[in-house]
């Protein structure tokens, strides 16, 4: 995919109209980090609990929350308590 493809799939998952665009492509700090993080996106995040008291949530030490490269939660790999209230049916 070349780079303005990129940038159209950005602007598609982002939402943003043209005029957002021309203002998030004017930082060159957003423009890296579109544009030179592939491997990174591919990678997970876990943050694991190390400590806890009277969380209002229940976790547990040792419980770990797993989101991917972009920072969303992987809610089938995370604790229930931490993506839903009241039960509600988890997402892939």
């Amino acid at each position: 995919m070349d780079k303005e493809q990129l940038w159209a799939r950005f602007q598609k998952h982002m939402g943003y109209t043209d005029e957002e665009m021309k203002v998030f492509r004017s930082d060159p700090l957003k423009v890296k980090m579109v544009t030179e993080s592939p491997a990174f996106v591919k990678s997970r995040i876990i943050a694991e609990v190390i400590e806890t008291h009277g969380c209002h949530a229940g976790h547990k030490v040792g419980q770990k929350f797993v989101m991917d490269g972009n920072g969303q939660l992987i809610t089938r790999e995370c604790p229930e308590k931490s993506w839903t209230r009241g039960g509600g049916a988890r997402s892939s």
